[in-house]
């Protein structure tokens, strides 16, 4: 394991704790009071007139969306600690965790997903053409030449949930073999194909999230230049982000717009500002134009169950699809490109201003107690928290948690979680036998 370092009084290097213990920006209360607001509070200044046919920035459901945020990071806070006092517990946890992931669980995950994406894409072996188009900006995307599955292509979620346990693995008892360490470089390349191929750039940050906050519980500065860069991670993650998203757009729709931006740069920032801006804007509008709200349909908090085969078509009839207000909200105010409602003001659609602020305090709460978990690096936090992290990322565009995309992850994690602990129980059982045997 690497050892951190850090400046002493007399200006040698010192062991210090993990990097997650120095990284303020994984601290859930300030990664949203410091990051997450502030990008907020700059969609004031968008032109929102140059994309969408009403503005709703700003007015009093934008300034209840900076109330909800508050109530997300007040939660975090009460449990988890604003001024990060729980990160001591990661000195006391120098060793490695006491519990295994088997390998079985994790070859099944890794061939679930490659599997899925074989289903998936495997068409456009036939098609070539198209992949070819894609690349040459010819094509946005090939959702018109192949199409998902419902509970096979879904299995593809499984990738970031292999992503986690391996990454964990690699610092536990027992390390990684080389096939699991060779399928974090498989699976990462096949969320790339698929943001270009699927135009989901989504698929690629959840590979490098979870790979990123997994790795920052155990991994140790070498030098006092790499701490000081991680720390002003936030600073220069935007610009990674804008190249990133360059990249993708430069093939997807770049050749469409060139006339109309001085430069691709341009084009970049103004493109990924809208994905967030508007959805904001489209929250708010769904709660200023639809007025029989709130529902208590539990559309938007359980978004996941709604699209279950099976389960959704049952609580439809139950209880309607409020989902198809916002969507008519799209048709006549808002662009239907850009189509998310925020991961905010749903949640007042559904269950009303009360409802959201008790909603987003709870999730809070949940996201510090996961936090402290991952703290003291027990499976629950470890395998949790990194996506308690990428909702915090895109609570302003949408409702991760409440995607149905993260319940394959879900799923896989707590089983895993369940055989960490069963592994800890059995390794226990047989360390007392051994002392009462002595």
């Amino acid at each position: 394991m690497r050892r951190a370092m850090s400046t002493s009084s007399s200006g040698e290097p010192s062991r210090v704790n993990p990097a997650a213990a120095q990284l303020w920006w994984l601290r859930p209360a300030q990664l949203v009071l410091l990051v997450i607001v502030p990008v907020y509070i700059s969609f004031l200044a968008f032109d929102y007139d140059k994309i969408v046919t009403r503005r709703y920035v700003p007015s009093a459901d934008y300034a209840w969306g900076l109330a909800l945020l508050v109530a997300l990071a007040l939660g975090a806070a009460l449990v988890a600690g604003l001024s990060g006092s729980s990160d001591r517990s990661f000195a006391q946890s120098v060793a490695p965790p006491p519990f295994r992931i088997p390998a079985w669980f994790t070859g099944l995950l890794l061939l679930a997903t490659v599997i899925a994406y074989i289903i998936w894409f495997g068409p456009l072996v036939s098609e070539p053409q198209a992949v070819f188009e894609v690349f040459t900006g010819d094509r946005p995307h090939v959702r018109d030449v192949v199409q998902t599955l419902p509970g096979v292509t879904t299995m593809t979620q499984f990738g970031p949930a292999f992503i986690v346990l391996v990454t964990i693995k690699r610092y536990s008892m027992g390390g990684t073999a080389s096939w699991e360490r060779a399928g974090i470089w498989l699976v990462f390349a096949l969320a790339v194909g698929r943001a270009f191929l699927w135009a989901e750039r989504l698929a690629v940050l959840e590979i490098l999230v979870a790979w990123a906050v997994t790795t920052a519980a155990f991994y140790r500065f070498h030098t006092r230049w790499g701490a000081r860069f991680a720390v002003a991670v936030p600073v220069v993650a935007p610009l990674l982000l804008a190249v990133a998203f360059a990249g993708t757009e430069y093939f997807r729709s770049w050749q469409f717009y060139q006339d109309y931006y001085d430069s691709i740069w341009e084009f970049t920032y103004e493109r990924l500002m809208t994905y967030y801006a508007v959805a904001t804007n489209s929250g708010i509008g769904l709660l200023q134009e639809v007025h029989d709200w709130p529902r208590y349909t539990g559309r938007f908090i359980f978004e996941w169950a709604y699209l279950m085969p099976g389960l959704g078509e049952t609580l439809i009839d139950a209880f309607g699809d409020t989902r198809q207000n916002f969507d008519a909200f799209l048709l006549d105010y808002g662009d239907e490109e850009f189509s998310n409602p925020s991961g905010l003001f749903p949640i007042v659609y559904d269950v009303g201003y009360f409802g959201s602020a008790v909603y987003f305090f709870a999730v809070g709460v949940l996201i510090g107690l996961m936090r402290r978990s991952y703290a003291r690096r027990q499976p629950f936090g470890l395998m949790f928290y990194p996506f308690a992290v990428l909702f915090i990322l895109e609570v302003l565009r949408f409702n991760y948690l409440a995607a149905a995309r993260f319940v394959p992850i879900a799923a896989s994690l707590a089983v895993a979680v369940f055989l960490a602990h069963q592994f800890r129980r059995v390794r226990h059982s047989r360390t007392v036998a051994i002392w009462r045997k002595t």
